[in-house]
């Protein structure tokens, strides 16, 4: 065989330049390694440091570019020990061994990254020293161009990964900033109810109105019962409806009473079953949002994405959280309301029968005080209260004023005596 000439050396670099990526640069190179020396007897080691030993990495490229299956790399012993003894510096692996027609041609990436580019040429070929650094430098620059290429092209895969997810990380604070900020205004709204069942009413309208769910319905719960009582609801199409019909027990809502249990504020089920009363009517997400006061549960919401499919975002934890918080504060101010409301009909009650009371009592006194005891006639007070009114009417209308004065004698008979005050009372 001639010996490698510069002109082969320049075929090869004006090759290897024109590929625009790293499968078609291992594709050029074994075509020409073929051409000029009839083997396809090469690869690229890169050195592992976390295990240091360098592995084999590009073999499979040009086969899977060529369609063809190649023979496996078997080293020499005299270069096993070459590539060992290099580890600790990687740049000190190169040079040519006649002997066995194997050569190693290194270089390293900025990163620290360190390769070893492996040929496998014909035996005693004859290759000075000046085309053995040219060849040298053709062939790993170009690798080196093509991985930093691939690394880069890695590198805006990577940063167009992050980029997309900071936007849609941007996209959803900003989306939950929005529903929060609808959400602190329907719970306005709510101070304004005037019962329970207004308040309850509402809650369900605005919500399914304006936040990013499709239905929703609120069922509260008797603790000490365990009874599930309705309220307000949506149906399939999304209208609200009433759903106090709706008594049932806790032992029928296995999933609302391992949450409440658990004393957990939200379940998410996503790829579910959507139900209306005992009926499937759909698929997709639905959330259950406990209801507290304090370490008393109040009951729950369910609410799902049924009309409009809307996939469940990062953000509806949260938004489904603060819901059950704003929503378990109403209630806990309704109940006071009511609990108040009760306190004060009882006292008003009381404060009326009392009254009654007191205006019987000083009536009875007022009789008292201007009746004679004995007789039960009008007393000295009350003749003095009438001769007053007497007088004042005559005064105005001009008109006499009369009074009669009558003596009764011969009482002293005891029997007489004692029934005076009929004689009295009949007189």
């Amino acid at each position: 065989m001639p010996p490698f000439s510069h002109s082969q050396c320049l075929s090869i670099c004006n090759a290897l330049q024109n590929e625009p990526d790293f499968a078609s640069l291992c594709m050029a190179f074994d075509q020409h390694l073929k051409q000029l020396f009839s083997t396809d007897q090469w690869a690229i080691f890169g050195l592992d440091s976390s295990k240091n030993t360098w592995s084999n990495f590009t073999d499979c490229h040009t086969s899977l570019v060529s369609g063809q299956s190649r023979r496996a790399i078997v080293l020499t012993l005299e270069l096993k020990n070459a590539l060992v003894s290099t580890i600790r510096d990687p740049q000190t692996c190169s040079g040519y061994f006649p002997k066995s027609g194997e050569w190693l041609l290194p270089f390293s990436l900025s990163n620290n990254k360190h390769f070893v580019v492996y040929l496998k040429l014909p035996l005693q070929l004859h290759i000075d020293e000046e085309l053995q650094t040219h060849f040298s430098q053709v062939v790993t620059s170009s690798f080196k161009n093509a991985f930093l290429q691939k690394l880069l092209r890695e590198e805006k895969a990577d940063h167009s990964g992050v980029r997309h997810s900071l936007d849609k990380t941007l996209n959803d604070k900003n989306r939950l900033l929005e529903q929060f900020h609808t959400l602190h205004k329907i719970s306005q709204r709510l101070w304004n109810t005037q019962s329970m069942d207004n308040m309850l009413h509402t809650a369900v309208y605005e919500c399914v109105k304006a936040l990013d769910f499709d239905r929703m319905a609120i069922f509260l719960l008797h603790s000490h019962s365990g009874l599930v009582k309705g309220t307000y609801g949506t149906d399939t199409k999304g209208k609200v409806v009433s759903e106090h019909h709706y008594v049932t027990s806790i032992h029928e809502h296995p999933i609302a009473q391992s949450t409440l249990d658990r004393k957990q504020l939200i379940a998410i089920s996503e790829d579910t079953i959507l139900t209306h009363g005992k009926d499937n009517v759909g698929y997709g997400w639905n959330g259950f949002i406990s209801l507290w006061d304090g370490r008393e549960p109040l009951g729950w919401i369910a609410c799902d994405n049924l009309l409009s499919g809307t996939p469940l975002k990062d953000y509806h934890h949260q938004l489904l959280k603060f819901l059950g918080i704003t929503l378990s504060q109403h209630l806990i101010h309704q109940r006071s309301q009511g609990e108040l409301k009760t306190l004060n009909q009882s006292l008003e009650m009381r404060v009326a029968q009392r009254t009654t009371q007191l205006e019987s009592a000083n009536k009875m006194l007022e009789k008292l005080s201007r009746e004679d005891s004995l007789t039960g006639l009008l007393n000295r007070r009350a003749l003095d209260e009438i001769i007053d009114i007497e007088w004042r009417r005559a005064q105005r209308h001009q008109t006499p004023i009369s009074m009669l004065i009558i003596d009764i004698d011969f009482l002293n008979n005891s029997m007489i005596y004692m029934a005076m005050p009929q004689v009295m009372t009949a007189l």
